[in-house]
């Protein structure tokens, strides 16, 4: 027999002991229910019935007094104590319900002789007191008086009589509902404890039987010749067990599998890891140098180093763009590049008309941007260089990865952005500050170097000068009449005279001078290794060309503008380069007050150089 059947068996047993006592307590709590819904029904009746009888009675008595005194506080009492009573004759008739367990017979005979008294005490009231005065003396109001006490005191006393009754019917009933109780119980536990007793010696054999078998079994499971021994429970739990150790050695054999997927994996991941720890080092090395980069060579060196380390491309090229937006230049190449133009306008890469990277896996079958040529075939990627709301450049790859919806791609992608990011605030940085640097030392009407920069270029040239004992030369320039110029016609004609004079000087002069505008309508031209007559006589050929231009200022013709030169020289003597500048200043002065439109040459003399004579050329 199985354990849940014996365990089957003792709950009939409890239960065939147990259902009589509970339905005999059951029975007992309800006949004791009932008798206090009895009880609790006759204190309202009595509570009720004595209440109306009291009312009427203060009525009998204030009416009563009221009439021999004739004092209205009695009156007032009186019709207090009336109206109580009528209210209560209200409330004791609503006790009287089908529901009720108070015999309506009974409540009527308290009812009818209160209604009689109350009607005879209303004579005051309705017919005046002369009629209750005629009452009284008849002392019926008294009878009907009597009788309600009767009737209040026969119903408490019946009322009693039938609680006395119900208690002892319910306390019968307690006393038999308690023996069963006791009785059911002492026999339940007795069945119940014999009944375990079995089961427990039952469960020791077969308890025993399972550790015998859990000693001796091994991976394969139980012996068999156990587990014949085992019944009912036992026996499934045997069977679960050997079910156990099957799914076990399947999962094990599923463990060493899946270890040996995770070993190879991780082999994979390290190998990836490490490829992406060479990507990230080298990304961080090219964006540490960028910032540090003089001049756009360098950045194209430093691009040109690092990117082909960075992807797994064929070849590849990086294009800036010029500052007016209108061409992409290639500044640097990698492997074969010949399938992108060197120079193209920015509509014909879609790139940058859609201003976010354009992928192409196959250039037979997608559509590919204009600069590519003939050559270009398999997969290709264009990333703007874009910082700071500008494009100024573009990352050309082939062979980019075919899937940029994989991680592989998504991780060459990364790498991307962060790359043309980095080049492209960097590209931006550098020209702004090429730009910054253009304005600090450049003129902003002329386009020439300002006195600033000469200043800094002086003490390099003296001092290569003075080291190499090469001659230098400085001219200095003015506009004669430059006043009368800004007076007559406006200083936009100045601005223009001034633009000429830039022009042509800065047209005319080696690659090595230094054309700058030193203030107002002068300007200095330092040639380094220039002899000082060689000087003078190109500062003749510059007055003639300033001399034959023909000028207009809005539609007005400017007249003839002619300028006066001051020339000296240095051959690495002890003079400064503000001794030199004065020289050639006072040179300048000579040829003015010589007549204008010359040129003058300050001779010196070694080692302290002086001012001769003026020579005038022109």
């Amino acid at each position: 027999m199985t354990i849940s059947r014996r365990l089957a068996i003792i709950a009939a047993i409890m239960l065939a002991v147990m259902i009589p006592t509970a339905i005999a307590i059951v029975f007992a709590s309800q006949e004791a229910q009932e008798y206090f819904e009895e009880m609790r029904e006759h204190r309202e009746v009595q509570r009720s019935t004595m209440r109306l009888e009291r009312s009427v009675i203060d009525a009998e008595t204030a009416q009563r007094a009221y009439l021999l005194s004739n004092e209205p506080a009695y009156l007032r009492e009186f019709q207090t104590y009336i109206g109580d009573a009528k209210a209560q004759m209200g409330v004791v008739r609503a006790l009287i319900t089908p529901q009720s367990r108070v015999e309506r017979e009974r409540i009527e005979a308290v009812l009818r002789p209160a209604a009689e008294e109350i009607a005879l005490l209303d004579l005051l009231r309705t017919k005046g007191a002369a009629d209750a005065v005629a009452t009284v003396r008849t002392q019926e109001g008294r009878f009907e008086a009597q009788e309600l006490r009767q009737a209040v005191k026969a119903l408490d006393v019946n009322q009693r009589g039938d609680l006395a009754h119900s208690g002892d019917q319910v306390l019968a009933m307690l006393k038999v509902g308690r023996w069963l109780a006791v009785g059911g119980v002492a026999i339940g536990l007795v069945f119940s404890l014999g009944a375990l007793a079995i089961v427990g010696a039952s469960l020791k054999r077969s308890l025993g039987i399972v550790l015998t078998a859990m000693r001796k079994a091994d991976s394969s499971g139980i012996p068999e010749d156990i587990a014949t021994q085992l019944t009912g429970e036992f026996r499934e739990l045997s069977d679960t067990y050997q079910a156990m150790c099957d799914r076990i050695r399947r999962e094990i054999a599923r463990r060493d599998e899946a270890e040996g997927r995770i070993a190879t994996m991780l082999d994979a991941s390290g190998a990836e890891l490490a490829d992406r720890r060479r990507v990230s080092d080298t990304l961080a090395r090219i964006s540490h140098r960028l910032p540090a980069c003089l001049d756009q060579q360098e950045l194209v060196s430093l691009a040109k180093r690092f990117i082909p380390q960075i992807f797994d491309i064929r070849g590849g090229a990086l294009y800036f763009q010029n500052n007016s937006s209108t061409v992409l230049s290639r500044v640097a190449t990698w492997g074969d590049c010949s399938s992108s133009h060197a120079e193209f306008s920015p509509t014909k890469c879609w790139a940058l008309r859609r201003g976010q990277l354009h992928h192409v896996d196959d250039t037979e079958t997608d559509v590919t941007c204009a600069h590519l040529t003939s050559e270009a075939h398999g997969s290709y990627v264009c990333m703007p260089l874009t910082a700071q709301g500008e494009t100024v450049g573009l990352l050309y790859l082939e062979g980019a990865p075919s899937e940029m919806s994989d991680s592989e791609g998504q991780k060459a992608l990364a790498d991307m952005r962060v790359l043309c990011e980095n080049l492209a605030l960097a590209l931006v940085n550098l020209r702004l500050r090429e730009s910054l640097r253009y304005q600090s030392l450049r003129d902003p009407l002329t386009g020439l170097h300002n006195r600033r920069y000469l200043e800094e270029v002086l003490d390099l040239e003296f001092a290569k000068s003075r080291r190499s004992g090469a001659a230098l030369s400085i001219i200095m320039v003015d506009v004669d009449h430059f006043k009368s110029i800004n007076d007559n016609f406006g200083h936009d004609a100045g601005d223009i005279v001034l633009r000429h004079l830039a022009a042509t000087i800065g047209g005319h002069v080696r690659k090595g001078d230094v054309a700058c505008r030193y203030g107002g309508e002068e300007f200095v031209i330092l040639m380094p290794d220039f002899e000082p007559a060689a000087a003078a006589e190109r500062a003749e050929v510059l007055r003639q060309m300033i001399k034959s231009a023909s000028l207009r200022a809005d539609g007005t013709e400017i007249p003839q503008i002619t300028a006066s030169f001051g020339v000296a020289g240095y051959a690495g003597d002890d003079r400064q380069p503000a001794d030199v500048l004065r020289e050639a200043d006072h040179a300048l002065y000579q040829a003015k007050a010589a007549g204008r439109d010359r040129v003058a040459m300050a001779l010196s003399e070694l080692p302290v150089g002086g001012i001769l004579p003026v020579t005038t050329l022109g």
